[in-house]
């Protein structure tokens, strides 16, 4: 998006440049003309303008929907060793202050620590950010609606989330250390999630659209 901003800014730059260039340049007269003959042809280049910022667009969508497919495709073989999975009491307002909003409607909720390492099978180029990690579940209570008109996009996915609330990944001596944007390596985790009060039984831990191992939450 930031680049699609930038690109407007400078195309707008550009169409504003000819007529200033013209009065600071060219004498008054003919400046007035070739100002004239430009606001002429303005729509033709706003057309043209736009053309290109919407094929700008579409480009990023593309790249972007290409990019999460890799990344499902590497993360769906990816090995998980779940090293601990307990409900924990609720931590400090300070620990989860940078976390997953939570959804005053699914309260109370649980708070469940999640201790695991994840090795995808890296070949050299090949990243995985740990921001994609959820759990989640399908809700039994959800009905499909009928779509008359609309996008489908905006419409619930009849799941339940639960949300990170705060993660770190381990040091070879268990030490817990900032997270790292991307990884190029298997890691160790430790992760928190705040779950729903309704969400009950087996959950899958996944990644984007790939699940990566099933839990199950305690009675």
């Amino acid at each position: 998006m930031g680049k699609i901003y930038l690109g407007c800014v400078l195309i707008a730059a550009l169409l504003l440049a000819v007529p200033v260039a013209s009065f600071v340049y060219l004498r008054p007269g003919t400046a007035l003309l070739v100002t004239v003959a430009y606001v002429a042809l303005m729509p033709l280049l706003v057309k043209l303008a736009l053309r290109g910022v919407v094929g700008a667009s579409r480009r990023l969508g593309r790249h972007a929907l290409e990019m999460t497919r890799q990344q499902d495709e590497l993360m769906s073989a990816a090995a998980v060793t779940v090293h601990r999975f307990e409900e924990v009491s609720k931590p400090p307002a300070e620990k989860i202050k940078d976390g997953q909003p939570l959804d005053k409607e699914d309260e109370p909720h649980r708070y469940m620590l999640l201790d695991c390492t994840i090795a995808p099978p890296m070949n050299e180029g090949d990243t995985w950010e740990p921001v994609f990690l959820g759990l989640q579940q399908d809700d039994p209570a959800y009905e499909k609606p009928e779509v008359e008109g609309g996008s489908v996009d905006l419409l619930p996915d009849g799941k339940i989330h639960a949300s990170r609330v705060w993660y770190a990944i381990l040091d070879t001596d268990e030490r817990e250390l900032e997270v790292p944007e991307m990884l190029e390596t298997a890691a160790r985790l430790r992760l928190l999630f705040a779950c729903p009060a309704r969400m009950k039984g087996a959950v899958g831990l996944r990644y984007l659209h790939t699940t990566l191992c099933e839990l199950n939450l305690p009675q």
